[in-house]
């Protein structure tokens, strides 16, 4: 994949390269510079060490240029590799005698005022001269030729650019070989992701040898594509829920409508109007939630708060439950206590109210009880529905309030797209409160309401 920014299997050679050239140029400096320095101070004590031993017989030559010449013939010739020059001075400074180089001999000059005998000077970079006072006034001026180990440093430091330049190279193929076995990862996981279908696991994750951070990166992509695919299959449940809950009481209209046309005069109107009037109500409910749940979350979050009384709010808009209710057969209860005066979104609380209530209604059997209880405590609110249905299963109670999560179906109804409950805990944690569900203490054998039941309570704090 083309793009602008910088590639791995590039990027990584260079960067080792370059790396690995600043550390061993640097190296290469600060060792060829010991060396430097090593050798140099080799050199100061190899003449001293020359002047050491043949101070004995120096002095013994004194002005005598035949011995002095002699003794300094036979020391060079014999006992040292490196180029060495002597000159004889008398006491007036004149030059009594000379043994050595030529070349060696032109730079020997004359010791500066302030350095003393066997005091080592540096007349050029690669010399090294001192003196020995010597009887009669005369004294013996000494150079010691260093040209070689300056070569031998030159040497040094060349191998140690060559060594700069292997490593460099040696480093750029280390880095175009990482960078390219991280590249091929990537680019696998990168393409296993844009060529999944419904496969989850990445080979980033199984591959021996991966590194740690691809594998992390693998990691985080397969639970990325978990969350994606099962995003997706909630969606698919809430769109077949939707199509089947709008759908539903459409078809309802739909079939009373045609079977009032048929029957002509003989069909009841009002009969007629209330079938249609608890399908639109179910329409209504269904597009509630809806709207309920696909509103932006930092917009209700951010929801204007209203003061209103909450016993006033249901009286006024629980009628269609009322009259689904009466339709089936149960007896819908309503017990107010306390002071029910909040201030929330009333939309949202009577929704909630709403569902709990109608969901209680579907899963009782003709006959049977559903009670809604508004308490009205000093700091909170509670609000609590019971029915005489067959309670919860144990293992659903947890997952009663995600969203889109199907249950058993009631008897003679569908099984519904699991939002109802799911906005009843929104509503709660909107508000700052919370919802729980259980089933009721049983009852005993024969006495009215024996079913468990199952209870649900929001809690609102004020």
């Amino acid at each position: 994949m083309k793009g602008h920014g910088w590639s791995i299997r590039s990027s990584a050679g260079a960067l080792f390269a370059g790396t690995a050239s600043v550390f061993l140029v640097v190296a290469g400096i600060v060792l060829s510079g010991a060396y430097f320095l090593i050798m140099a101070s080799e050199l100061d004590e190899e003449l001293l060490e020359v002047i050491a031993s043949m101070k004995p017989r120096l002095e013994e030559a004194g002005d005598d240029r035949s011995f002095f010449s002699a003794a300094v013939g036979a020391t060079i010739s014999s006992e040292l590799e490196t180029p060495m020059a002597w000159r004889l001075r008398g006491s007036n400074g004149e030059v009594l005698h000379s043994v050595g180089p030529a070349s060696l001999l032109a730079v020997l000059a004359a010791t500066p005022e302030g350095v003393g005998p066997l005091e080592v000077w540096r007349p050029t970079l690669t010399t090294r001269q001192t003196f020995v006072a010597l009887p009669g006034s005369c004294k013996a001026d000494a150079i010691l030729d260093g040209a070689g180990w300056l070569g031998r440093t030159r040497i040094f430091a060349a191998s140690m650019g060559a060594v700069a330049i292997l490593g460099s190279l040696l480093s750029l193929l280390v880095g175009r070989a990482f960078g390219r076995r991280i590249s091929e990862l990537v680019t696998r996981v990168a393409d296993e992701v844009s060529t999944q279908g419904d496969q989850v696991e990445l080979s980033g994750t199984r591959t021996p040898g991966t590194p740690v951070e691809v594998r992390a990166v693998a990691l985080a992509m397969e639970a990325r594509l978990l969350a994606h695919r099962t995003e997706m299959e909630r969606s698919q449940i809430l769109v077949a829920g939707l199509a089947h809950d709008l759908r539903a009481p459409v078809q309802a209209l739909l079939t009373s409508t045609q079977v009032a046309l048929m029957e002509g005069g003989g069909t009841d109107p009002g009969k007629v109007l209330q079938r249609h009037l608890s399908e639109i109500r179910s329409l209504a409910r269904a597009i509630d939630n809806i709207m309920e749940w696909g509103a932006p979350r930092h917009a209700a979050a951010a929801a204007t708060s209203v003061a209103f009384d909450l016993r006033v709010e249901v009286r006024d808009r629980l009628r269609g439950e009322e009259e689904a209710a009466a339709r089936k057969g149960v007896f819908l209860d309503r017990i107010e206590k306390g002071e029910l005066a909040y201030s929330g979104s009333p939309d949202s609380i009577v929704l909630a109210i709403r569902n709990l209530v109608g969901n209680a209604i579907d899963w009782s059997a003709p006959g049977g009880e559903v009670t809604l209880t508004l308490e009205g405590r000093a700091d909170r609110i509670v609000i609590s529905v019971e029915d005489q249905g067959p309670g919860f299963q144990a293992d659903e109670i947890d997952r009663l309030f995600e969203p889109f999560i199907r249950g058993v179906a009631a008897p003679g109804k569908r099984a519904g797209y699991g939002l109802g409950l799911a906005i009843v805990a929104a509503v709660a944690r909107r508000h700052g409160g919370e919802v729980t569900a259980g089933n009721r203490p049983p009852k005993p054998q024969g006495s009215l309401g024996a079913t468990p039941g199952a209870r649900v309570i929001m809690t609102l704090p004020k």
